[in-house]
This record gives structure tokens, C-alpha cells and sequence, in this order.
């Protein structure tokens, strides 16, 4: 019952007393208000969708680095020898370096 008063309400029926140019005018005024409000609750809600559900993820379109060389710092102090590993070469935790 309220959606066809809402409805009436939207068309102007409750305008029907006016003369034609001032019904045209406040109608125009309740569609306005209407479409204005229906604009500002869905920035609303996508704000809020983003600060509260978009905003805590990361993303990057290429993490890439492109680098010829990158600086290691060692835990203890002193000069290395050598390096027995080549450019891009693969090495884990259990690989023997001497």
C-alpha cells in the first residue's frame, strides 16, 4: 500500500489542485530529489563497500623488478671470496656453497 502511495506521490497526484506550470515545476523538483538521492545511497554504499572491504588489499598489475644487481647485507661481518652461483641461478637453504 505504501509503494503505490510512494508511486502517486512521484507522479503527482497530490498536485492535481495546481495549475499546469507549477505542477510541472514541483514534479520536476520530486524527480530531481529522487534520482539525486538514489545517486548519493549508491556512492554511498560503494564507498563504504570499498573502505570496508576493497581498500585492505594489495594489488599491483607487474611486480617485476628490473635490476641488474641487488645489494645483499650479510649477518656477520667480513669480506666474501666468492659467489659459486651464476646470474638467475636457483639456490635454496640445503645448497652447498664450499
Amino acid at each position: 500500500m505504501a509503494a503505490f502511495k510512494a508511486i502517486g506521490w512521484l507522479k503527482g497526484e497530490d498536485l492535481q489542485h495546481l495549475p499546469d506550470d507549477d505542477r510541472k515545476k514541483h514534479l520536476r523538483q520530486r524527480l530531481f530529489t529522487v534520482l539525486f538521492s538514489v545517486i548519493a545511497v549508491v556512492a554511498a554504499v560503494a564507498t563504504g563497500w570499498w573502505f570496508f572491504r576493497l581498500s585492505n588489499y594489495v594489488s599491483t598489475d607487474n611486480a617485476y623488478v628490473n635490476v641488474s644487481s641487488a645489494e645483499v647485507t650479510p649477518l656477520t661481518s667480513g669480506a666474501a671470496l666468492s659467489v659459486p652461483v651464476h646470474d638467475t641461478q636457483a639456490v635454496s637453504a640445503a645448497t652447498c656453497c664450499w
